[in-house]
């Protein structure tokens, strides 16, 4: 047993209800409304060191998808709906079950594989493993007015795919 991780108040920015946040974490309401009794009485709850870390992973997981997304209401949603890429199952579900590296690819990382973009060592060492984004030959060839608009617009060579 481990105390409650301070990384569980900012759950609440993704997460604002108890149902989500149990949902999240995978707890019942009724233990995160036992966890907020206590903290508003002062005390440090104590949780299974398995909850602990997945409270600090979900808190890194879910900061890396809002700088992405850019809403804190839709990475908490993204983040509790089911994925087709993980047979039906969230994110937050997930992430307590299996290597970070499974759910790296949806969390987009940038096209040439490099994970500098990521703030959380943790995500990022998991998307390090992924290596280059794979090139997906298009079904036809741009034309060269669109790929010069995409340009303009500023995007990757790989994502223009021109010629």
């Amino acid at each position: 047993m481990r105390s409650l991780p301070d990384e569980y108040a900012l759950l609440a920015r993704w997460f604002p209800t108890a149902r989500t946040r149990a949902a999240a974490i995978g707890v019942t309401r009724e233990m995160i409304r036992r966890w907020e009794i206590a903290l508003d009485g002062g005390a440090r709850p104590r949780v299974r060191a398995g909850t602990a870390r997945a409270i600090t992973l979900l808190t890194d997981v879910a900061a890396e998808v809002e700088r992405l997304v850019g809403d804190a209401g839709g990475t908490g949603r993204w983040l509790l709906a089911p994925q087709p890429a993980l047979r039906g199952l969230s994110v937050a579900a997930v992430l307590g079950e299996r290597p970070l590296s499974v759910i790296a690819p949806l969390i987009a990382p940038p096209p040439d594989g490099a994970p500098t973009g990521f703030s959380s060592a943790r995500v990022r060492s998991a998307t390090a493993a992924l290596g280059p984004a794979p090139r997906i030959r298009r079904e036809r060839p741009r034309n060269q007015v669109e790929a010069a608009i995409l340009r303009r617009l500023g995007c990757d060579e790989l994502v223009i795919g021109a010629g």
